[in-house]
């Protein structure tokens, strides 16, 4: 197995709602009720600060580097443009990523971005077996596609970062055995990875390589209140 990843996920800080209210006054000068929001590898939190707008506290996990945030920030400037995402935040000090301490006095790089309304798709029941109806399904290709038009001529950041989901790097999952798989389907299993594999590697270099959002599942995708066919209202 190539030993390109962690399968566990990364250190994420200790914050409560009220050390979080703390950070977004002090250094964001936001005072608000605080709620923390679902988060897959870092603590998000919801700052309603009432006629000043509302904002979510993103306090990245500690192995996050300021140039793949900064990349994020660069990401979310070109879609806010098609109406889909929120923006970072300048903090007092003129700065957009900031780095702050948890409950264990540990440092996290933070970001206070506009907050996005709607509810996660994945909370919506539909009418087929994907659990929304085909309009919602049209809706959700047309705002991923527009997504990933915003994305073109993106800028490398200057340090290298390797995603789980790049289909391009899953060498990471070779060997990862999972619960109540026997041996004979184990090897089942990775012999199909490892076609995927050199598959691939064979027309990577006739595949175009550009951004794409990479990871529109229902728990990424934000609807909007509206009656009717679920549509999509932000891409977190």
């Amino acid at each position: 197995m190539t030993q390109h990843f962690n399968s566990e996920r990364p250190p994420v800080a200790e914050l409560d709602d009220a050390h979080a209210a703390r950070i977004a006054q002090e250094w964001w000068g936001i005072r608000g009720d605080v709620t923390t929001l679902p988060s897959y590898s870092d603590r998000n939190f919801k700052v309603d600060a009432g006629d000043d707008g509302c904002f979510v506290l993103r306090v990245a996990n500690r192995m996050e580097r300021a140039e793949w945030l900064q990349l994020e920030n660069d990401a979310m400037e070109r879609v806010i443009a098609i109406g889909l995402s929120g923006i970072a935040h300048a903090s007092k000090h003129g700065r957009t990523i900031e780095t702050v301490q948890d409950s264990l006095d540990n440092d996290h790089l933070a970001r206070m971005t506009t907050f996005v309304p709607g509810k996660m798709l994945g909370s919506r029941a539909g009418a087929d077996e994907s659990g929304w109806d085909t309009e919602t399904t049209k809706d959700i290709g047309r705002a991923l596609a527009r997504v990933d038009r915003a994305l073109e001529g993106l800028a490398e950041p200057s340090a290298s970062r390797r995603v789980r989901w790049d289909l391009m790097e899953a060498s990471w999952i070779i060997g990862v055995s999972a619960p109540g798989i026997g041996p004979e389907r184990q090897r089942l299993i990775q012999r199909a990875q490892l076609q995927f594999l050199a598959d691939a590697k064979r027309v990577e270099e006739e595949l175009p390589n550009t951004w794409i959002h990479g990871d529109g599942h229902p728990g990424n995708l934000l609807i909007g209140p509206e009656p009717g066919p679920a549509r999509v209202s932000g891409v977190i």
